[in-house]
């Protein structure tokens, strides 16, 4: 229910609030004084539209810039709700404007916000919203709840988009929706049967892959068993050839150790030969050792002799330096100190003793110096004798250097020697033949031992390479034998795994085109189904409307009954009567006048509105447009008595009467509208 109406600015009203009431509000005045406006502005207000209106700034009044409505309402929750809507036009615009809307819930002790595009909620919410708080859509404010004027007797000749506010809508649209959705199906469905062969083929494909790839499983089983025998094989030719290498090796060996041993043999020879004139080595080190102490004693004093020459030649330069300071002064000599005059006589003799003093200086330096010379030729002496004595130490350490080292190529003989032996026993044959004939192998001339196994070695050396060459000759045909069925048993493998991954696929599309099919049959039940219930709903809601349609037109006409029946074809919704005069039946828009043809216009849009629930308000415009005064302050009595829903606003530009109801008149000033309430009651 709408308590007040505020339009601001909104086509001839520039701030006007209008209160409703419960029950019948009437709004009447002369015509273009603004009765409609008020209508329009609850349109505006609900939906941010009116009609057939696309500017939203012609509503504006005149040199204005902005548009705006309020309504405060009563939702089907019992909570009052206030909503404010208003378009603007933006700096420098001339049509175009933008839009703001605020809903907001009252309470006792203040309000809430709802929705708000100050929150960037959106005109969608908004709508859903509205039809959540007063059950009303668009649709069944254009079909049911705004009866506008003009249009009243319109329904009689058909109204088909009753079939959205009646629900029937919904069971065409699932009956279409479902036929759509099966045909869809069944097309997907279509290719069923083809991928049923292509299954089966992928299947024994697989089948027929799995004893491919067994027999090449097989085959490469055989070639590893080939191969594994051949590496045996290879590996005792290896051991074989590596025994003939490793005996010629040992050979080698001895032969390097023996030369080894002689070499250092005659090292030794020398070195003793040469020790026998260089005396003891032990006296040797003991005169060292006396030689480096008295070189260090002469380094010391050549060092003080040193020291003391500098000390003496700073200081004889002193002396000279004063002389010639003084026998420069001539005969005015001062103190070199202070400046001051001395006298002549004491300056020479001043003189005389640096001069004395400066010649037994020039002595002690002369004689320092040939200390020095003596104590370095007595070093150099010394030093030659003690490079004599190390070079003689050197010669004995290398001495017996020589006899340890001498150990190691007798140990490398010895070990040879076993090594020989072993390889020699190893081999067999005339290898063996020849080691043993020597009684002492250290004395086999090495060249004679090598020459004399040399050919056997090689002879031997040449079979086991050819045998070598012809193994890996034959393991390599092996090798890629192994390989090509490996690269087969490999792609099999993948290639049954490719089948198996496409079978699972084609079977899942399979399985799923299986459930599409029977999906599509379930369809088609649903959509048969549903265009059963649609045939059901129209009749259903078609015999209810005529029942409730004859008799609100009973109500609005009587005490006159003007039709024995009448039927609504629940086809389009045409509305057929049985006039009491003629006795059959006929379409009412054809038969009827027109005041008889509002009348029943209006039993049918009041009609649809108890049909589809309790609708908040209804709204009627000129509703006794065309009767005579008689007839429409009758009509507009028995309107105001139906009750048809807890509100109504209806406008005529007819005086209304006496009829009990809100009373709001519409006055014209100039562009501006106003109104004028009062209060009537029934008498």
């Amino acid at each position: 229910m709408i308590e007040r109406i505020w339009l601001r600015n909104f086509r001839r009203y520039v701030d006007e609030k209008v209160d409703l009431t419960k029950g019948v509000n009437f709004i009447d005045g002369p015509n273009n004084a603004g009765k409609s406006t008020v209508l329009y502005a609850i349109e505006y207000a609900l939906f941010g539209r009116v009609g057939a209106i696309k500017q939203i700034h012609t509503l504006m009044h005149p040199g204005s810039k902005e548009v705006g409505v309020e309504l405060r309402f009563v939702g089907v929750d019992g909570a009052r709700y206030r909503l404010q809507r208003m378009h603007e036009k933006p700096p420098r615009s001339r049509t175009n404007v933008v839009g703001h809307f605020t809903l907001k819930r009252l309470n006792d002790d203040g309000e809430v916000y709802v929705l708000s595009t100050d929150f960037q909620d959106k005109e969608e919410q908004l709508a859903l919203k509205l039809q959540e708080i007063l059950g009303l859509s668009r649709r069944l404010f254009d079909v049911a709840v705004h009866v506008k004027q003009g249009e009243i007797a319109s329904m009689l000749e058909g109204a088909p988009e009753l079939d959205t506010v009646l629900g029937v809508t919904a069971s065409v649209l699932a009956a279409d929706e479902m036929r759509a959705m099966a045909l869809e199906r069944e097309k997907e469905a279509g290719s069923l049967s083809v991928l049923e062969a292509t299954l089966l083929g992928l299947r024994d494909d697989i089948v027929d892959g799995e004893a491919r790839a067994q027999k090449a499983e097989a085959e490469v089983a055989s070639v590893r068993a080939e191969e594994e025998a051949l590496q045996e094989r290879r590996a005792h030719n290896a051991a074989a050839l590596a025994a003939v290498d490793a005996f010629g090796d040992a050979v080698d060996a001895f032969e390097g150790a023996l030369d080894d041993v002689r070499s250092l043999k005659s090292e030794v020879d020398r070195l003793t030969a040469a020790v026998t004139t260089l005396g003891n080595v032990d006296v040797l080190a003991a005169e060292q050792e006396s030689l480096e102490a008295g070189q260090g004693a002469q380094r010391e004093e050549l060092s003080r002799l040193d020291d003391e020459r500098s000390r003496l030649e700073r200081h004889q330069g002193d002396l000279l330096g004063r002389i010639a300071r003084r026998e420069a002064q001539g005969t005015a000599p001062s103190c070199e100190s202070c400046g001051q005059a001395v006298d002549v006589a004491a300056a020479l003799a001043g003189l005389k003793a640096w001069q004395d003093e400066a010649a037994a200086s020039e002595a002690k330096i002369a004689a320092t110096r040939v200390a020095q010379a003596t104590t370095s030729e007595a070093l150099a002496v010394a030093e030659v004798r003690r490079k004599e004595i190390v070079a003689s130490r050197s010669t004995w350490e290398a001495l017996a250097s020589a006899q340890s080292a001498l150990a190691v190529p007798m140990a490398a003989v010895a070990k040879a020697e076993v090594n020989l032996r072993q390889g020699a026993a190893a081999l067999g044959g005339e290898g063996a033949d020849v080691v043993e004939a020597g009684a002492d192998l250290a004395d086999v001339v090495g060249e004679t031992l090598h020459k004399r196994l040399e050919g056997w070695l090689e002879e031997r050396r040449v079979i086991l390479q050819s045998e070598r060459v012809r193994t890996e000759t034959i393991l390599e045909g092996l090798s890629a034998r192994r390989s090509r069925a490996e690269e087969l048993l490999a792609e099999l493998r993948e290639r049954g795994k490719g089948a198996a991954r496409e079978c699972a696929r084609v079977e899942a599309e399979v399985e799923r085109l299986q459930e599409k099919k029977a999906l599509a049959v379930r369809l088609r039940k649903l959509a048969a189904a549903f265009k059963e219930l649609q045939v059901t709903l129209r009749d259903q809601a078609a015999a209810e409307l005529s029942v409730e349609v004859l008799n609100l037109h009973q109500q609005l006409s009587a005490p006159e009954q003007e039709y024995k029946t009448l039927s609504i074809d629940p086809a389009r919704y045409v509305v057929n009567v049985t006039p009491h005069d003629i006795g059959s039946e006929v379409p009412a828009h054809l038969f009827q006048g027109g005041g008889h043809k509002l009348l029943l216009g209006l039993a049918f849009k009041l009609a649809v509105a108890r049909r589809v629930g309790a609708c908040p308000f209804i709204l009627l415009d000129e509703p006794t447009y065309g009767l005579d005064e008689q007839r429409r302050a009758s009509l507009l009595g028995r309107i105001a008595g139906l009750e048809a829903s807890k509100q109504m606003i209806l406008i005529t530009h007819h005086d209304v009467g006496d009829v009990d109801g809100h009373h709001i008149r519409i006055l014209k000033k100039g562009k501006k509208s106003t109104q004028q309430v009062e209060k009537v009651s029934a008498p």
